[in-house]
């Protein structure tokens, strides 16, 4: 569960991120099982310090 709707588009269209490692790391988290789920950030209870600052 996330609640940041661009890493659906990030991981749906690798291929428009502009930045070299970015790609990579896209290419990695894909050889993963899993569904991601999109969250309203008042209900998120996760993890949320990386993307706020």
């Amino acid at each position: 569960e996330v609640d940041a709707k661009y890493i659906r588009g990030m991981l749906n269209e690798p291929d428009l991120q502009p930045n070299a490692t970015i790609n990579r790391w896209i290419q990695g988290i894909l050889l993963f099982d899993f569904k991601l789920i999109h969250v309203p950030a008042d209900k998120f209870r996760g993890p949320d310090g990386l993307s706020r600052r």
